[in-house]
């Protein structure tokens, strides 16, 4: 982890830390969770806190599809 904390940002999700790809915040190198700025990791990082909104995780599995992003399908307002 570097040493330039940037508290006014926000995480980006996912981002790509070494050669793992992170969807949430981590403890990696740190006694408390924190997240990248930037989608492959460049020192840009902050804490996070109670208040950040929970995260998707990928894979996830719905309706026996499996979606590895992002998705509207199933959602009401998106249907033509």
């Amino acid at each position: 982890m570097g040493a330039a904390a940037f508290f006014n940002h926000s995480c980006t999700f996912p981002f790509a830390y070494g050669d793992v790809i992170y969807y949430s915040c981590i403890s990696v190198r740190s006694d408390h969770a924190w997240c990248s700025i930037d989608e492959v990791f460049q020192g840009r990082w902050r804490y996070c806190t109670a208040e950040d909104p929970p995260k998707c995780t990928f894979p996830f599995l719905y309706r026996n599809k499996l979606f590895a992003s992002c998705t509207k399908e199933g959602y009401v307002l998106s249907r033509s």
